[in-house]
């Protein structure tokens, strides 16, 4: 088999100028069902639930290298709109999180992808049961802005450094931050 390889199955029919899929699988992890009409305003509608899949197993698949994250992915997600202009929303949580070296964390998040861009209503982070980090913000797509915002409090400086850029040995002590993060994406 190919590298990493993961088998999805589904039950597919075509009816009354829509194409569903039923059963979208991959046991015992993904499930999900898809509905997208072929006529009219082309309205989608489908909803997708992750349940632990290994985040080492799915980083390893598409970076096609030994992952540097661990953690069990736990999401729930339902997709919307038309064709045309399609949306996604859900909530995303990661158990037992290893970011380079670097744990045990758990997180828990929203997100929000429409045409007219991306929010996160917040991503929040704790390390060992303890707030770690909260983010939250967006980047609108039409007019290219970014509108984001960062804080933690008391974190190890070093240990930070290491679960979010694989940087280690840089700097030591406790840090805390707020950061906001507003301007505009590149043309």
């Amino acid at each position: 088999g190919a590298f990493n390889e993961f088998t999805v199955r589904y039950e597919g029919v075509y009816r009354d100028s829509t194409i569903i899929v039923e059963k979208f699988a991959c046991a015992p992890w993904l499930d999900g069902a898809l509905q997208l009409a072929l006529g009219g305003d082309r309205r989608l509608r489908g909803k997708m639930r992750i349940s632990g899949a290994d985040l080492s197993r799915l980083v390893e698949g598409i970076e096609r290298q030994t992952p540097n994250y661990a953690g069990r992915l736990f999401a729930d997600l339902k997709f919307g709109g038309t064709g045309r202009a399609p949306n996604l929303s859900g909530n995303l949580w990661l158990a037992d999180g290893l970011l380079h070296g670097v744990g045990s964390f758990t997180a828990e998040a929203e997100v929000r992808v429409n045409r007219s861009g991306v929010q996160l209503a917040p991503l929040t982070v704790q390390k060992d049961g303890v707030h770690y980090l909260r983010v939250a913000g967006g980047y609108d797509f039409a007019s290219r802005q970014i509108d984001f915002q960062a804080n933690a409090r008391n974190i190890d400086a070093r240990e930070f450094l290491q679960a979010v850029a694989g940087v280690d040995r840089v700097l030591w002590g406790r840090a805390s931050f707020d950061l906001h993060i507003a301007g505009s994406g590149p043309r």
